[in-house]
């Protein structure tokens, strides 16, 4: 019987090593490997939204949103600041987040956006940003 041969496969996430068999075929291989990761296929077949990967950014949150406590001394802090605030130097970046602060915009809800849908559908949102 032949002897397994140790194979590497490394990913943009992780180093995995596994003991094959000299005949396993390069679907059995890669099989193995996605099962591992633990990548799904929807089977909607457009494209690279087919491949359900685990995105860990979008359920993060940032401490802020966690800590109730953290929230109200920051609050305090912004008024604080708000009553020295001097407009003639506000910048159109600072009225910008001012809006998104307002809408309830941040970072990962603009990753989470960005990622619905199919490839075109995400280049079209991105470029009319």
């Amino acid at each position: 019987m032949p002897k397994a041969v140790n194979v590497r496969v490394t990913t943009m996430d992780a180093e995995l090593e596994f003991a094959i068999q000299p005949n396993t075929t390069g679907k059995q291989l890669f099989d193995q490997v996605v099962k591992t990761i633990g990548v799904q296929f929807n089977g909607d077949g457009d494209g690279d939204s087919a491949i359900d990967v685990p995105r860990p950014e979008e359920e993060r949150e940032t401490e802020v949103s966690k800590k109730k406590d953290l929230q109200e001394q920051l609050k305090l802090l912004q008024q604080d600041l708000a009553l020295s605030k001097d407009d003639s130097k506000v910048t159109k970046n600072d009225v910008l987040h001012e809006e998104n602060v307002r809408q309830g915009r941040d970072k990962y809800k603009t990753l989470r956006d960005i990622r619905k849908g199919n490839t075109k559908r995400r280049v079209d949102q991105f470029e009319n940003m």
